[in-house]
Parts: C-alpha cells; structure tokens; sequence
C-alpha cells in the first residue's frame, strides 16, 4: 500500500470542491487588505469581495506560507506515517518553497524514517493546479507506483505546463512592478492588451501585445495552438478574475479547437488575484515547450 500523499498550496486557485474532489489538502499563503489578514482558515475573504476592494483602489498584499506554519502543515501527515511530496507554488513568485524547504530541514531530525519531498511547481494558478491534476490522475492509473517515480513524474511534467493569459488592467501589473506607469496609462487609454505567460524558470514574462478585449482572449487561444501536446492534453484548465461568462467563451473556442475530456474552469483566488486583478483571463494546457519571453 502507497504510504505517502500530494499536497500543494492555494496559488494554485483550485476551489476547495476540486481539492476535495481529487483528494488533495492545501496550505494557504495569506492576504492582506485594508489592514485585515485572510488566512484562508479563521478569517476567509471570497474572491468577489477581494476584487470589489480592488475596483475601489485598494491594494492587497500577499504574505507566503511561514516555516512554522508549514511545519505545522506536514506533522499532520508524518504523525499518521505518511510521506510527503508537497508541491509549491513557483519559488519565482513566491517565497514559500523556501519556507517548506525551512520546514522540512526542521522536521527531519524528529522524524528520520519519513520522507519529505519539496517540489518547485514553477507555475501558478491553474498551471500548478493542473500539475496537481495530472499527478493525480497518474496515481490512481497506477496505484503501485513508488514515493521516487512519484517525484520524477511531477518534475518531468512541471516543465510541460504552459500558461497562456491576459489581464482587464494593466494598473494592477504596474503596481506588481510588472508593467511601467506610462505603459499602463497609454495601454489602458489604447485599450492595449498584453497576453504573459509564466516561463522555463518559473517567472512571469510579457509575450506580445494585442489591440481589444475579445481579440485577447482569441489571441489566448490561437497561441495555445502553438505550442499544445494534443496528446496528453485531455484535461485543459482556466482561471478567470471575476469574469465568468468571458471564461466560458474561451473555454467554448478551446473545445471546438482542440476537443479536450474536459475543461476546468476556476475563478482566481485571493493570492493570485491579488497580483493580477480582476479581469485576468489564464489558460492552460500540456505543451510541447513552455513559453518564454521572446528574444
């Protein structure tokens, strides 16, 4: 019998359903605004409300997971003697791979005979939700396989995980550094669009840039073809910023073009949301390459 589980984190933005559904526990990076901290546990605020702050000028900050905290997080399992192999959000993003780093040098010396593995996602949002699922999906095709073959079959696939999205405005990726303050002004002013992808090394980089809301989201989908696996590219994901009925458009261009088992559509959360707004638009798929920035 398997001794071991997946966990992840909620950079992820999978819903507290679709981890319940696939059978995965998440550890919660906070957020902060208008002086209040939502741990996702105690004090929870809802993606909607996040983003109504948001439209009002407020400006969330988000905190990464804590050594202790992730401690706190693994003795769950390891009190059961279950090995870990816990799967972060891109250390590129966030600082919490190195606290879960922190952590598991801590807890080696209490529980030598147990496994703790950390894995660098190098994605975000969905595209680490979707590493998730696929991961999954491989364990219960083969139920047999072992903590090791485990490991390289997430760090073999994380490589292959393509994130494609824009975002409604360009003031909340200058505030992140993102963007310059003249390029979010002209841009918003010239309704200028930029499509961004997360690259090899796990960053966030700007891709190219179109002209128009709706032509954004074609371009999404035009430059998945690019680059897509067809063939393991059964399950296709997208997350959205508060834009429900544009998501589901993408995700009708990307049933007719491609014809996935199944599209999962998931709002942004708080974490991620925090950083690219309401408005965001993200899909992902299996690819023969990541995107990175071009030359």
């Amino acid at each position: 019998m398997r001794q071991f589980v997946i966990t992840t984190d909620n950079g992820s933005d999978m819903s507290s359903v679709l981890a319940k559904e696939i059978g995965v526990d998440l550890i919660n990076l906070t957020v902060n605004i208008k002086n209040e901290e939502y741990d996702g546990v105690n004090k929870i605020i809802k993606p909607s409300q996040l983003y109504d702050l948001m439209k009002e000028g407020e400006m969330p900050t988000t905190s990464q997971v804590s050594p202790a905290r992730a401690e706190e997080f693994f003795e769950t399992y390891l009190k059961k003697d279950l090995d870990i192999i816990h799967v972060c959000l891109s250390s590129q993003i966030s600082g919490t791979y190195n606290s879960c780093k922190i952590a598991q040098d801590n807890l080696k010396e209490k529980y030598p005979e147990r496994k703790i593995e950390i894995i660098d996602s190098l994605c975000a949002s969905m595209g680490e939700g979707l590493l998730i699922i696929k991961s999954i999906s491989e364990l219960k095709k083969i139920p047999e396989k072992s903590f090791e073959n485990m490991i390289e079959f997430i760090n073999n696939i994380k490589h292959k995980i393509c994130h494609i999205f824009t975002v409604g405005d360009l003031v909340y990726l200058q505030r992140g550094g993102r963007v310059s303050k003249t390029e979010a002004v002209i841009g918003s002013m010239i309704g200028i669009k930029p499509i961004l992808s997360v690259d090899t090394n796990g960053k966030l980089v700007p891709i190219f840039k179109v002209r128009g809301r709706k032509n954004s989201l074609i371009k999404l989908v035009d430059k998945m073809e690019e680059v897509i696996d067809r063939e393991n590219s059964d399950v296709i994901t997208i997350s959205h910023g508060s834009c429900l009925d544009e998501a589901k458009f993408v995700a009708d261009l990307i049933s007719k073009k491609f014809e996935p088992e199944k599209i999962i559509i998931e709002e942004l959360g708080p974490v991620i949301g925090s950083h690219a707004g309401p408005g965001t638009i993200a899909i992902f798929s299996l690819a023969k390459n990541r995107l990175d920035k071009p030359n």
